[in-house]
């Protein structure tokens, strides 16, 4: 049993250590969605996030990038999802939210990020989602929120 548990500090000691010298993860990827007249579009793009989860996470994009304004994410049966909330991209109407939702995962050979976009334009102060509470209640089932699309961001060899 002592041995056991001198493993699993070893372990964990490890672990601390490469979480505490990471770095933000840059990875290159695109977005999809469908224009008005019926054709698919695909945007490359690249999602830079920060170790952690500490700071903004960095969408660039080819005329230039946007950085986030809430990011949340949870490890459920061994899935992590995440929500990234954007205000304001560039192109959408005025005081228009866009949240990134998706799935993370992290192999020995590289990262993935890949989900669904949602967009909603806020109403007014109260529906803005720079509270915690109301990006508590960021869900695709959420009223107003309209599906916009797709992303797959990752490092691996095409």
């Amino acid at each position: 049993m002592k041995l056991l548990q001198t493993a699993y500090l070893c372990v964990c000691f490890v672990a601390a250590s490469f979480a505490s010298t990471a770095m933000s993860v840059e990875v290159g990827g695109h977005f999809i969605y469908k224009m008005p007249a019926g054709e698919l579009v695909l945007r490359d793009a690249t999602l830079d996030v920060p170790p952690r989860g500490q700071g903004k996470v960095v969408l660039k994009y080819s005329t230039g990038s946007i950085e986030s304004d809430k990011f949340r994410h949870k490890t459920v049966n061994n899935r992590t999802v995440f929500q990234v909330l954007f205000m304001n991209p560039p192109g959408a109407p005025a005081n228009t939210a866009m949240v990134l939702s998706g799935t993370y995962m992290r192999g020995t050979n590289g990262v993935i990020y890949f989900g669904d976009v949602y967009g909603k334009v806020m109403s007014d102060d109260s529906d803005h989602p720079n509270t915690l509470q109301a990006f508590d209640i960021l869900a695709p089932h959420h009223e107003g929120w309209n599906h916009a699309g797709g992303f797959e961001f990752n490092t691996l060899a095409k």
